[in-house]
């Protein structure tokens, strides 16, 4: 602010000093002093200046002493730390920069005191607009996080350390926490999908890649999408992951959209859909829980069921023959 305040002023006074001469010592004590320093009153010694001012020889005009500012025909002290008192706000701004403010006083018989604005913070003995991480920067000190640590202005952007992330709200860089490491919050764990449970892992419906690095959806039916077995076993039991779809394991065998052990005849069994691996020809008896031919078949082989001689399947067989004939011969 300073820099802008002399820029402006030496313009100022280098055009009228063309035509007001007298303005020439002006300009030389405010080249020699800051300009905040500097009054425009006119002086042949210290006594004709305000307290805390010195007139400045040979140029013969008032100025501020050192670590003083000029407000309103008065000298007063810069502020060197936040929270100093003040009057005016040029006695912040001096040492803190445009982004510090005098805050307002209870009642005009107190003083302020120096602080940052609103949506500022301090850094680097300064006060900076406060920058959150993916905002755009100047320095380093633009960028504000809660504790004051491990972001950086990188290509003109507030990023993280590289081993840290920042958090939703994006006012602090957390570091990064892979499937398997110890964790005291969810924010820690860097892979989507993943929760903290004393230790970072995939949440319900997501299962850890091979490498476990990543957490994948889960499938939720058959011939589903996937990588792993994990991304199958969770919603679909006796399933495995093969060439990219979840697929019955060996020994099991498909109905009603589910997966169910292959059993013989006579195996002890749960549901008859276990003995369907024999298309229909067994099912699982209630009174000892064992597979059972069904209703019109015999056993074959001790293994399975074949249909019995003269059953409804012959019959079907002599109805379709009969049918021909008529359909072929009348």
């Amino acid at each position: 602010m300073r820099r802008r305040l002399m820029a402006r002023a030496s313009i100022l006074l280098v055009f009228f000093a063309a035509q007001c001469p007298p303005l020439m010592d002006l300009i030389m004590v405010r080249a020699e002093f800051d300009i905040v320093r500097v009054t425009s009153t006119r002086c042949s010694g210290d006594a004709e200046c305000t307290e805390n001012a010195e007139c400045a020889k040979p140029h013969g005009f008032c100025h501020c002493r050192q670590n003083f500012v000029f407000f309103e025909d008065l000298c007063l002290p810069v502020a060197t730390k936040i929270g100093d008192a003040c009057w005016a706000e040029v006695q912040c701004q001096f040492t803190f920069g445009a982004d510090s403010t005098c805050s307002a006083a209870a009642n005009e018989a107190e003083t302020g005191s120096c602080r940052c604005n609103q949506d500022s913070h301090f850094a680097d003995k300064k006060c900076h607009q406060s920058k959150l991480l993916g905002e755009r920067c100047a320095s380093r000190s633009d960028c504000f996080t809660k504790d004051g640590r491990n972001a950086y202005c990188v290509a003109g952007r507030c990023v993280c350390h590289q081993e840290y992330h920042p958090n939703k709200p994006r006012d602090q860089c957390i570091l990064n926490v892979e499937l398997d490491g110890e964790c005291t919050r969810d924010e820690e764990c860097v892979a989507e999908l993943s929760v903290c449970h004393g230790k970072c892992s995939c949440q319900t419906g997501a299962a850890p890649s091979a490498d476990r690095s990543r957490c994948l959806l889960v499938a939720h039916e058959l011939n589903g999408p996937c990588e792993v077995d994990g991304q199958c076993v969770q919603f679909l039991p006796l399933t495995e992951c093969k060439q990219a779809e979840c697929t019955c394991v060996p020994g099991t065998h498909r109905t009603d959209d589910k997966c169910f052990h292959t059993k013989n005849l006579n195996d002890v069994c749960e549901d008859s859909r276990e003995c369907a691996g024999h298309s229909g020809s067994m099912i699982c008896a209630a009174g000892n829980s064992r597979c059972r031919c069904a209703p019109g078949f015999r056993p074959r082989d001790g293994f399975g069921c074949q249909p019995n001689s003269g059953s409804a399947l012959a019959a079907h067989l002599i109805i379709c023959l009969v049918s021909f004939l008529v359909c072929n011969f009348s």
